[in-house]
């Protein structure tokens, strides 16, 4: 809204903000999947058997965490800014 009436600088302070926010999200994500992985894992009802390969994918999963999490919050400041295309084209390429 704050680009559509010309501001600026509010527009790219929220920018900056959401930005900020959503690293520290995904950093947290990340760590919170890393440190409690096996619990995560067993508590969805993974037989033992495979606890190790499970635990290891979510931990895989768990770093690309942040990415999926820029590219999906980014996606509408992108939009906004009238590319369309580009906002599909990022997702497309996560997919």
């Amino acid at each position: 809204m704050s680009l559509g009436e010309g501001d600026k600088e509010k527009s790219n302070k929220i920018f900056n903000i959401s930005f900020l926010l959503l690293v520290i999200i995904g950093v947290v994500l990340t760590l919170i999947l890393f440190i409690f992985a096996e619990g995560i894992v067993t508590l969805f009802g993974c037989p033992t058997d495979s606890l190790v390969y499970a635990t290891n994918y979510l931990k895989i999963y768990a770093l690309g965490s942040v990415f999926i999490i820029l590219v999906q919050g980014l996606n509408p400041f992108i939009s906004a800014e009238g590319h369309s295309f580009l906002a599909m084209s990022t997702t497309l390429i996560g997919v």
